[in-house]
């Protein structure tokens, strides 16, 4: 994949030229508007995230150091905080507007050239997916900084993920063309015994015939007569499809 030290801003309606913005040391790698429309980010490969006035497209702060490149940015959904990502096992999140670092999630990858290829917060704004091109798929607490979830490791690069709307569910995407549905605990609901165990089982750490009789335990388990609730159903529609031990979530 190529980029290049500039992208042009286009009127959607008109289909014309607006702006073009430059990076002068980096090549462009990801950009986002803020909701209301009164900035736009940018990440490049020289370590920055540079903010847009959109009325003169001046930059609105200081270049905000990342410290490496940066693949990847994400805004949660009141556009306070903006999401930085690249290589390295490092994720910085920022007060946009002022071009305050408010916090950092660091952790040890298998390849530290391997880029974070995608960010989203959860439609509260609480948790931040992590999804790497080494395959990993990470969920962070943004109150505590701490991962929310055991990793997910995919069988192949992921791509993306996208958030339900509740904040219960992350949908997956990974290079294979595989997909998963990733149930989030939440504090309304009680999370069940037989959820981690699942968890560990997606995540391939058990194969052959161990692995086959604990789908079928935890499938036993989950529709069983004490599962009630939301994870009931949501049990109820992945155990439906899930043919057999590795075919993809959806």
């Amino acid at each position: 994949m190529s980029y290049s030290h500039m992208i042009t801003v286009w009127d959607a309606v008109g289909s014309n030229p607006l702006a073009e913005i430059r990076h002068p040391l980096g090549a462009i790698t990801t950009v986002i508007f803020g909701h209301g429309g009164d900035w736009l980010a940018t990440g490049s490969l020289d370590g920055f995230v540079r903010l847009w006035n959109t009325k003169n497209w001046s930059e609105l702060v200081s270049p905000m150091s990342h410290g490496d490149s940066v693949g990847a940015l994400a805004l949660d959904p009141r556009s306070s905080r903006l999401a930085s990502a690249g290589a390295g096992g490092l994720v910085r999140i920022w007060e946009p507007t002022l071009g305050r670092a408010l916090r950092e999630m660091r952790w040890q990858s298998e390849d530290e050239n391997a880029m974070i290829r995608h960010l989203a917060f959860s439609p509260d704004g609480s948790l931040l997916s992590v999804v790497s091109g080494d395959g990993w798929v990470r969920v962070f607490d943004l109150n505590s900084g701490a991962q929310a979830l055991k990793p997910l490791k995919l069988e192949s690069a992921g791509v993306e993920a996208a958030w339900a709307n509740d904040g219960q569910i992350l949908a997956v995407s990974a290079e294979s063309g595989d997909g998963w549905l990733i149930p989030i605990p939440c504090p309304d609901h009680d999370t069940p015994e037989w959820l981690p165990r699942l968890a560990e089982l997606l995540s391939g750490s058990v194969t052959g015939n161990t692995a086959l009789r604990e789908w079928e335990e935890c499938r036993r388990k989950a529709l069983g007569s004490s599962s009630t609730g939301f994870y009931r159903r949501w049990a109820e529609w992945f155990f439906e499809r899930r043919l057999i031990s590795r075919d993809p979530v959806w």
